[in-house]
């Protein structure tokens, strides 16, 4: 949520979302939980309530376990708290793809002069 918050927030100075200067943001992997950000998503991603939660399980019919009712409100959260961390601020992306992590040092190697 943290990584969602910040692509779809903009920089300092910037007139637009972080997400359309990004060709293909590359998501983290969170299978088999995925399902719960898009019913974060269609529930509400700025801090819902637990009535929100509750009138929208009762309007969809949806059954959802405490566990997870419990998972969706603080990711709601966490994505209202980050997106006001990280609007018109500078703060760097708080998710790097491993596989980019794991060849900069090979890369930096290979472009580096001795």
């Amino acid at each position: 949520m943290k990584y969602w918050a910040w692509l779809t927030t903009s920089a300092k100075g910037a007139n637009q979302a972080r997400m359309e200067s990004i060709v293909d943001p590359k998501m983290p992997k969170i299978a088999p939980f995925d399902y719960l950000i898009a019913l974060v998503a269609e529930i509400g991603l700025s801090g819902v309530s637990w009535s929100d939660i509750y009138h929208w399980v009762l309007l969809s019919g949806t059954n959802l376990r405490l566990w997870e009712i419990q998972q969706i409100k603080k990711l709601s959260m966490m994505y209202h708290n980050s997106a006001q961390q990280y609007e018109g601020t500078s703060i760097p992306s708080p998710y790097r793809d491993v596989d980019m992590v794991s060849q900069e040092p090979i890369n930096h190697l290979r472009t580096d002069k001795v």
